[in-house]
């Protein structure tokens, strides 16, 4: 009786501990041995081989290399849109850069009358839009620098420069439909690449000359974002007879702001 109950006891236990084969349909789970930045001895960019004269754990941090390399495999790095480091944002194409700013007269009093416009209120709101400066402030007119919000993660954005509704394209006799500002945006330290390249655009402005409504049209690209934990390398800690913790990233979708689309007001496209 008394042996009966301790196989009740331990063999449940031993079946626990042991990798059964897949044709059972169980597996043993491995282990992830994290740890938090905090419990790091040392952290460096590359362990050397005198590394194993520190007591306690090495964590090492991804270079600007290694990630790049990381964004590559997975398609998320494109130079026209995203820079490693402040240094490259130099390289950064200006996006609106075929134009110049040339400021276009706006339609008079007589020709906004003409427009047809579903109800009076329609009128009145945009013609106050079309009064106010945009994106920079009233101070900017809309075409210096200047600070701007961001709707999705936290970051900085500068506007480098600014091209209002209405302003003439270079050549070809066209003017821009809706106010456009190239940008450079800094995203979180945690975050990589740290810097994108992108063209802003009020989206509650109207067109011009005021026809429909400004949208905001974006490109979704993968970034790398620091969980804020380091897992071990077997392989490395081998090699160094150290234990070795590698920078945890994980992948996530962040919107790039490319360009204004004008939409055209249903009413006016009506047959």
């Amino acid at each position: 009786m008394e042996l009966k109950l301790k196989l009740l006891i331990f063999v449940p236990a031993i079946l626990l501990l042991m990798e059964v084969s897949p044709i059972h349909g169980i597996r043993k789970r491995p282990v992830k041995n994290t740890i938090p930045k905090e419990k790091c001895q040392k952290i460096v960019v590359k362990p050397n081989k005198d590394s194993h004269f520190i007591k306690g754990p090495i964590c090492v941090r991804l270079d600007e290399s290694q990630k790049t390399d990381r964004l590559k495999n997975v398609g998320g790095y494109n130079p026209r849109y995203v820079a490693i480091n402040r240094r490259e944002t130099s390289k950064f194409t200006n996006l609106i850069k075929d134009v110049k700013p040339v400021t276009a007269k706006g339609p008079n009093y007589s020709q906004k009358k003409a427009y047809l416009y579903s109800t009076r209120s329609d009128l009145l709101s945009i013609l106050r839009q079309q009064d106010r400066a945009v994106l920079t402030g009233a101070e900017e007119g809309g075409r210096g620098r200047g600070r701007m919000s961001r709707a999705s993660i936290a970051g900085t954005t500068t506007s480098q420069q600014c091209f209002e509704a209405g302003s003439l394209l270079q050549g070809g006799g066209f003017r821009r439909l809706c106010t456009e500002c190239a940008a450079i945006t800094h995203l979180p330290a945690d975050v990589f690449p740290p810097f994108i390249n992108e063209v802003i655009c009020g989206d509650s402005d109207f067109c011009f000359p005021a026809i429909g409504g400004c949208q905001q049209k974006v490109l979704k690209f993968t970034f790398l974002r620091s969980t804020g934990e380091f897992e071990q390398d077997d392989d490395l800690s081998e090699l160094l007879g150290v234990d070795v913790f590698v920078e945890e990233l994980e992948e996530f979708e962040e919107d790039i702001r490319v360009c204004c689309e004008c939409r055209l007001f249903s009413f006016l496209g009506k047959k």
